[in-house]
């Protein structure tokens, strides 16, 4: 009953997202390098946009089904968020002024009385609507490549691993530490999906899989 729940809900993920992001993990091997490619070349044949997230490099066999732009080492914020109690700062007028290439943010206050540490600043704005990881075993390792946990756990999310510390972080949780490849069990649960796979991918994802269980 769970593998047709996961099955249901993989598929309705796969069709609805727009702008997916792939996230790999450190460690990466044959294994998890190709199935990270493997999913960048899937979400394309959906006519998704695609990327693909990683400090490290991905297979040689692998590289082919990943163009160089689509590549990033860091998330890249959209928008500056400043944020402050304006009940306490007796907010009176918010307004901006341009000063030769410097873009001024004015902030006035009934009271005349305003400090600067009653603000704080993030980041926010990915136009992401799914984030799937490969081999990431618990959700505060995406805070290395710059990840604000709020705004992913207010995302889809699928969590592909096999490690037996893996926390099932994810909204949905494809994890066996049983599995000998990390290919091998998504090729099982793409096929329980109905999710046909585009000639490269599947190429590629038995080279993972010869990899990982020689």
């Amino acid at each position: 009953m769970q593998v047709n729940v996961i099955s249901y809900s993989l598929k309705e993920l796969f069709e609805k997202a727009k702008n997916v992001l792939v996230v790999l993990g450190s460690g990466v091997d044959e294994d998890s390098g190709s199935l990270a490619a493997s999913l960048v070349e899937i979400f394309g044949g959906y006519s998704k946009n695609v990327e693909l997230l990683t400090k490290e490099e991905i297979p040689l066999a692998a590289r082919p089904l990943v163009k160089s732009e689509q590549v990033k080492t860091k998330v890249e914020p959209k928008s500056l968020v400043i944020s402050f109690d304006w009940t306490k700062m007796a907010l009176d007028k918010v307004s901006y002024n341009l000063e030769g290439e410097k873009f001024n943010l004015i902030i006035r206050s009934k009271t005349g009385k305003l400090d600067a540490r009653d603000a704080s600043f993030s980041y926010k704005g990915s136009d992401w609507d799914l984030v799937v990881t490969v081999g990431i075993k618990e959700i505060n390792e995406l805070v290395d490549f710059g990840f604000e946990l709020d705004s992913f756990n207010r995302l889809a999310s699928i969590n592909f691993d096999k490690s037996e510390a893996n926390t099932n972080f994810a909204k949905l949780n494809i994890v066996n530490p049983k599995a000998e490849s990390l290919c091998g069990l998504a090729v099982s649960t793409f096929k329980d999906s109905g999710i046909k796979l585009p000639t490269r991918a599947a190429e590629t994802m038995l080279f993972g899989i010869r990899a990982a269980t020689n």
